[in-house]
């Protein structure tokens, strides 16, 4: 039987969608390090200094603040900068795991795309697992990135929900389109 065209689309969907979640919780799992060499820059540029010891220019950004001309020196702007991305200290060895369970996720989302694209009759119930598994995760982090009181790890927030949506969204395009393609058909004598 002929592949629904809803299979199509979902089916396209979910392998894009998986391999963008692969590639996310890749880079979760890279996102400690990343951190550090981003706060060892700032640190170097608060200071004055490139990262390889050298001298910077001072510059400093001159804008009006209710109608007072003020100066902002870039090695202060530097600082402030490396407050909004402090993350808790738990996080840099949670992200690791973070980071492999998204892949997991992603992976199985990926595999039951691939396997509503090629009809299979267990495709359907892979998908509904690779839905509630994605919902089930998305959120856990929405939760423990709303309770970090890290502006970082809080504007994941949007991320988690957006997700959320996305999901529901297709579940119900599932839910609701013909399965006959998926029952397997027996053959006539």
């Amino acid at each position: 039987m002929k592949r629904p065209t809803w299979a199509t689309i979902i089916g396209v969907l979910a392998i894009i969608f998986g391999i963008f979640g692969v590639l996310g919780g890749a880079q979760e799992i890279a996102m400690p390090s990343i951190l550090e060499m981003q706060k060892e820059m700032m640190a170097e540029f608060s200071k004055g200094e490139t990262p390889d010891g050298k001298d910077m220019p001072q510059l400093t950004l001159e804008i009006e603040e209710e109608g007072e001309p003020k100066r902002i020196e870039f090695s202060q702007m530097m600082e402030s900068m490396q407050e909004q991305f402090k993350v808790p200290e738990w996080y840099e060895s949670w992200s690791i795991v973070f980071g492999i369970v998204s892949m997991v996720v992603a992976g199985l989302y990926l595999i039951s795309g691939i396997f509503l694209m090629m009809t299979k009759d267990f495709a359907i119930k892979l998908f509904y697992i690779a839905i509630a598994a994605s919902v089930i995760w998305a959120i856990i982090q929405a939760v423990i990135s709303s309770q970090s009181n890290s502006g970082f790890l809080m504007a994941q927030i949007p991320g988690s929900i957006s997700s959320i949506v996305i999901d529901i969204i297709l579940l119900i395009v599932v839910l609701v389109g013909s399965k006959e393609a998926f029952v397997p058909q027996q053959e006539e004598i």
